[in-house]
């Protein structure tokens, strides 16, 4: 694990949303190349089977929550706390954003016919 990044700006955030997933990955700026820090996903939102896992750099599992996450919105909240719960501990404070994501809201998919 990462034991010290030396601000905030170093933190890359990588977003795919799906239909009923959202998966992510946190990224630092390494000597070379940029190296994970945390990754996890949101799996069967919407549906009554979801869940959030967050695993570390090294694939440790670090958080494994299982519950429905109505939504993409829901699941990105939840994703924003557990992953400032987390990297809080590892790294500098994040933003007054980051438990939403900095302001990123999640674009509404549209309606399905």
């Amino acid at each position: 694990m990462v034991e010290k990044l030396t601000g905030k700006d170093d933190l890359i955030l990588a977003l795919n949303s799906g239909s009923s997933s959202l998966k992510f990955g946190i990224f630092y700026r390494g000597a070379a190349e940029e190296e994970p820090l945390l990754t996890g996903s949101a799996e069967g939102i919407g549906h009554s089977n979801g869940s959030l896992h967050i695993r570390s750099s090294d694939g440790k599992p670090l958080i494994l929550r299982e519950g429905i996450l109505e939504s993409q919105s829901d699941a990105l909240s939840a994703l924003g706390a557990a992953v400032q719960e987390h990297i809080h501990n590892t790294t500098p404070p994040l933003p007054p954003c980051a438990s939403a994501i900095c302001g990123v809201a999640p674009v509404p998919s549209p309606p399905i016919p």
